[in-house]
């Protein structure tokens, strides 16, 4: 196993927070709390913020810049934020520049890399470092693979894999990224098995970000009476809770919405996210078909809740009972969901 590493996060809260919270989280599992610095969790109340900053980056051994879909949108004066002298972010990357330190840009919510030339002189070193996508649709799995580049593994843990560069002949293509910089993806070697709604588990064009849940309505929705909770890990990190569930028929399918109450059990923020969703029922598995958080904060605070609606297409006969299975970066839990009657 390779060396510990001690990771600054750097990012925009208006643009990527809550990526940038659930990534953290990860990290943390993988190199302990201590060793991971993101400024909302790290900095204490009273202290100097730039000087912080400043000494986290000296000290950390790699530095991801967390890049989302308005990372580079304009300010108050209409000018891209990283044309400010005081912007944070910007600061943040011209440290890292000068102090040679490892610097990975990490692109989440569809974003790509920004042109050089749209970058401001200090920090356009940016633009060619290899690049991490986290999408999505596969973010455990992206993810796993980030965590053994930066202990110094292959990306091969638990199924075969292969990296392959945007743009490169003969590989499934994924995009070239702007700038210069080669983004790299995971996807699975040919012959890899399908989940249980018949789709790749990793494509090199996974679902697109989900949908808003609809909101189930009687007469067209059937309430289900199903409930029940269950910790998430060993020890809990999470409590979940199904308030709600209901269904409607769409042909020779199901379409199933739950209202799950999160509860954070950590001592740190964490993201509620329709990837800890499954249904199980008739020998198949569904993942997350829509998401939208209705109640609470996201990220979830310590002790604090979070509730969403989230869907699956199914071919579940729901009123059958069926299984919601819960997966929080390998924190496993289980709710059987049986409806009553009447």
């Amino acid at each position: 196993m390779g060396a510990t590493q001690r990771i600054f996060l750097s990012y925009r809260r208006e643009d990527a927070s809550a990526w940038a919270g659930r990534l953290r989280d990860a990290l943390a599992r993988e190199f302990g709390d201590r060793n991971i610095f993101q400024d909302v969790v790290a900095v204490r109340p009273g202290e100097n913020f730039p000087n912080a900053i400043e000494e986290a980056i000296g000290q950390a051994d790699v530095v991801l810049a967390v890049i989302g879909p308005n990372w580079a949108a304009g300010g108050a004066g209409g000018e891209p934020r990283l044309a400010e002298a005081g912007d944070y972010v910007r600061a943040e990357l011209v440290a890292a520049l000068a102090l040679s330190k490892r610097l990975i840009p990490v692109l989440v919510g569809g974003a790509t890399m920004p042109a050089t030339a749209a970058l401001p002189e200090d920090v356009r070193a940016l633009a060619s470092r290899h690049a991490v996508v986290l999408q999505d649709a596969t973010w455990h799995r992206h993810v796993e693979a980030l965590i053994s580049s930066l202990r110094g593994r292959t990306a091969t843990a638990r199924r075969r894999r292969r990296l392959v560069a945007a743009g490169v002949a003969g590989a499934v293509a994924v995009g070239l990224v702007a700038g210069g910089a080669v983004a790299w993806v995971l996807v699975d070697d040919p012959g890899s098995a399908p989940d249980g709604n018949g789709t790749p588990t990793d494509t090199a064009n996974p679902s697109p970000i989900l949908q808003t849940c609809p909101t189930p309505r009687e007469p067209e929705w059937t309430r289900l009476g199903a409930t029940g909770d269950a910790d998430v890990g060993d020890p809990p990190a999470l409590h979940v809770e199904v308030l709600e569930a209901s269904a409607v028929p769409r042909g020779s399918r199901h379409y199933i919405v739950l209202k799950a109450r999160t509860t954070n059990l950590a001592e740190g923020s964490q993201t509620h996210y329709a990837s800890y969703y499954k249904v199980t029922g008739n020998g198949e598995t569904f993942p997350a078909d829509c998401f939208a958080v209705v109640g609470g904060e996201n990220p979830i605070g310590p002790g604090e809740s979070s509730t969403a609606l989230v869907g699956f297409d199914t071919t579940i006969d729901p009123t059958a009972g069926f299984t919601l299975d819960l997966d929080d970066f390998g924190a496993f839990g289980r709710i059987d969901l049986n409806p009553r009657s009447g």
